[in-house]
């Protein structure tokens, strides 16, 4: 009974590799429309690619890291915003902090001084809510959590969006409307999530990778409205 969306985020390649490189990857938009044609009759594709391309000389995503900004994720909400039908808020209704001297995987991996460092924006919705999460050796067990880390720095500036990865996070807003949402994802995810706050009472972040459940009966039992992966 719950509406489904597809999201599916285009990466860095695709709009920020040089030319003389575009030959070692296939262009991205015809696989993402593929993947969309063969979704189901009740699942909606939404289109993410077009609002990040029409910002693509913008910071949308990180020189040093394999992720995309908070930035990039904003533009994709704005995408999914007009495939839900509501009206997504304005990048000055937020309030922004930012991470300096983040170093990502990119770098790390590569070990190659020539790739610059970046910095970590981040937009806090101006949003009371109260979070639970569960944890990889407790997947069963809520513990109380904050979306931000505030204290990351240098490789691990990322994690400020919702802590890192964990099976379940469940947030209970001010947003007294009754809607609720299930979002699957994998770290892309972790910068796009907050920006559900101002729009559903009830929001549920899941990383497929370590979440231990039946996704479609905990659906089902908690009477989800929405599923975004």
């Amino acid at each position: 009974s719950a509406q489904v969306y597809s999201l599916v985020a285009p990466s860095a390649m695709e709009f920020t590799l040089p030319d003389r490189y575009k030959d070692i990857g296939k262009p991205q938009l015809p696989i993402i429309e593929n993947i969309y044609d063969h979704l189901g009759d009740k699942a909606i594709g939404v289109d993410a690619y077009s609002a990040l391309a029409e910002h693509a000389k913008e910071y949308l995503y990180f020189y040093s890291d394999h992720h995309w900004t908070g930035l990039g994720a904003y533009y994709a909400y704005t995408a999914f915003a007009k495939s839900a039908g509501f009206e997504p808020l304005a990048l000055e209704d937020y309030d922004k902090y930012t991470i300096e001297g983040f170093s990502g995987t990119l770098k790390a991996q590569t070990g190659d001084t020539k790739i610059k460092d970046d910095y970590v924006d981040y937009y806090v919705p101006k949003v009371e809510y109260t979070a639970v999460r569960t944890d990889r050796d407790s997947p069963h067990t809520e513990v109380e959590h904050r979306l931000w880390d505030d204290y990351a720095s240098g490789g691990n500036a990322y994690s400020v969006f919702l802590q890192g990865d964990f099976p379940l996070i469940k947030v209970e807003t001010e947003v007294k409307n009754g809607k609720s949402i299930l979002m699957v994802k994998e770290s892309y995810g972790n910068a796009f999530a907050p920006y559900l706050l101002p729009h559903y009472e009830h929001i549920y972040i899941v990383d497929q990778r370590y979440f231990p459940d039946n996704l479609v009966q905990y659906v089902k039992d908690n009477n989800i409205q929405e599923v975004l992966f």
